[in-house]
């Protein structure tokens, strides 16, 4: 094309920018979002951490709304809340991973914990708490047992019997989420894990290696959003029906 591949980007920066309005509001009106997922991916500008919060439509993993903020608290997590409430699709369930911020952000709804990561926590416990590798291995397939099931009865029964071996730590830890981790268990409706939203993230980390690292807040809100209209179009086929 005879042009720096910088002035490239800028043209196509610019198309990405003028299309992105026209993408969104048919994203707002034609996506429920009744179940939702939000995570968060760091990302470092200008050697400084910040943070992109997005939210998920469960059904078709098509991205509702999404933030880029200086901090994990819950305050923006409430901020999520408010966007959401703005748009008019506050979910009726909403999947994460577990981010304490996550319990400010919409406190009405149905908070549902990913059980994959729960799962993931029993390791990191166990190896915090026992040192011998011959007790971690002995307790983490007992103890990953509770959620192995799809019945919830069978969940609770198998985590009194953790009670009655007075691992107490953990087994009020667990009691303690269990509200938000049940109402996955058996069901057909509700998402036992944020899958949707990590393969959403793996898609985004091919793009920023690819992009190595971004150089101003303004800049990066910009790149962002040309990944999402390149991932609106790639990878959502149901998007593309619909558009």
């Amino acid at each position: 094309m005879n042009v720096h591949k910088t002035t490239i980007l800028r043209w196509i920066l610019g198309l990405v920018l003028q299309l992105w309005p026209i993408i969104f509001s048919w994203i707002k009106d034609g996506v429920k979002a009744s179940i939702c997922y939000c995570d968060e991916k760091w990302i470092k500008i200008c050697g400084k951490w910040h943070y992109w919060f997005v939210v998920l439509d469960a059904k078709t993993e098509i991205p509702i709304t999404c933030s880029l903020l200086p901090t994990l608290s819950k305050w923006s997590c409430r901020w999520i809340g408010i966007k959401l409430k703005l748009l008019g699709k506050v979910p009726s369930v909403i999947v994460t991973d577990g981010l304490a911020g996550y319990k400010s952000m919409l406190p009405e709804v149905k908070h549902q914990l990913c059980v994959f990561h729960h799962q993931q926590g029993v390791t990191r416990w166990l190896k915090e708490h026992f040192s011998s590798e011959e007790k971690i291995k002995k307790y983490k397939s007992f103890w990953k047992k509770v959620f192995q099931t799809k019945d919830k009865r069978t969940v609770r029964r198998r985590l009194k019997k953790l009670s009655l071996k007075k691992i107490t730590e953990w087994v009020k830890k667990t009691k303690k989420n269990l509200p938000n981790l049940l109402p996955a268990v058996g069901s057909k409706r509700i998402p036992n894990t944020n899958n949707g939203i990590e393969r959403f993230f793996c898609s985004f980390n091919r793009f920023y290696k690819v992009r190595r690292g971004f150089h101003s807040v303004k800049s990066t809100k910009r790149e962002l959003i040309l990944f999402l209209v390149v991932y609106l179009f790639t990878k959502r086929g149901a998007f593309r029906n619909s558009a």
